[in-house]
């Protein structure tokens, strides 16, 4: 049990402290002679934890991310509608918008490396594929409930909602003169809706 304790409280400072450098530095600049510097401990240790920076790097993605899947998957729980569902999924990206640009430029170096680095795709092959399945269980419940028609589909619509708010994400980073506050939300709903009942050949 009290060695149990130690490997994570280890594990705990590593991370805590890879937090800190991999926001300073950059993916690509940090080094695991700097995060072993700032969590006190020696390289070797770092590598009874973790196989490799990509692999330390992934675990911290995932783990920033375990935030937002907490309360996406609280939100799919909730005795809601679909529409009312999708709403609120809207209005949590719009509410964290601020943290996904703030971390963009690790989700950009991220993207980068994990077309060449099997640990880390895999890494963001789960958080997408964590999203897309709550927004695709939506649409499921809203075709079942009659709110959405049967002529479309939901895996291909999750797909597009889900690639439509990573572009905002993006926008927001890039783009300081975007309009991504209140009013693209309420626009963002009412289209979204609009245009699913639409394709689905929904009768409202």
């Amino acid at each position: 049990m009290a060695q149990h304790a130690a490997q994570s409280k280890h594990r705990r400072a590593i991370l805590q402290a890879a937090r800190i450098v991999f926001d300073a530095r950059g993916y690509a600049d940090a080094t695991v002679d700097e995060i072993a510097a700032r969590a006190r401990i020696s390289k070797g240790s770092i590598y009874n934890y973790f196989s490799s920076k990509e692999d330390l790097f992934a675990e911290l993605f995932v783990e920033t991310f375990q935030v937002e899947h907490a309360e996406v998957d609280r939100l799919a729980n909730e005795p809601l509608s679909a529409a009312e569902k999708l709403q609120r999924l809207l209005d949590h990206v719009f509410r964290r918008l601020e943290v996904f640009t703030r971390s963009g430029k690790l989700v950009m170096e991220l993207w980068a490396a994990a077309a060449k680095k099997a640990e880390l795709a895999d890494a963001m092959a789960a958080i997408h594929a964590h999203w897309r399945g709550h927004i695709r269980a939506i649409l499921d419940e809203g075709v079942e409930s009659g709110e959405f028609g049967t002529h479309f589909d939901p895996a291909v619509a999750s797909s597009l909602i889900w690639a439509t708010l990573n572009g905002i994400i993006v926008q927001a980073m890039f783009d300081r003169k975007a309009e991504v506050g209140e009013s693209s939300l309420v626009a963002l709903k009412r289209g979204l809706l609009t245009a699913l009942r639409a394709w689905s050949g929904a009768s409202s």
